[in-house]
């Protein structure tokens, strides 16, 4: 995997490991090496971003076929699960995060 220039990984949370591992995996049936384009931090459209609390990840979506995004996506989600979200933005790149406020029955560092 690679990660873009500037991109801050220092307060990065062990949940988001799970997401590179599937990153990796599936990004690798495409035949493209992932890369990583926001971790900790930065500029995102809202203050509650979990960027900003080292629980989301974006990768871009470049290399990528454009008529296989939509797999993708779908691998991803399948591959992930609860508490994690991947939000497709549209040609661009994807979202990650681990939304563990939405799943109550999550324990930080592991699964329910």
């Amino acid at each position: 995997m690679r990660v873009r220039a500037g991109v801050n990984q220092i307060g990065k949370q062990p949940e988001m490991r799970a997401v590179e591992d599937a990153v990796t995996a599936v990004f690798s049936r495409y035949g493209v090496e992932p890369e990583m384009t926001a971790c900790v931090g930065g500029i995102h459209s809202s203050p509650r971003s979990w960027h900003h609390f080292g629980m989301a990840q974006d990768y871009t979506l470049a290399a990528v076929p454009r008529h296989a995004h939509t797999q993708l996506v779908a691998a991803l989600r399948a591959a992930l699960g609860p508490p994690y979200q991947v939000v497709h933005h549209e040609g661009s790149h994807i979202h990650i995060e681990c939304d563990i406020d939405a799943y109550p029955e999550y324990r930080r560092g592991g699964a329910a």
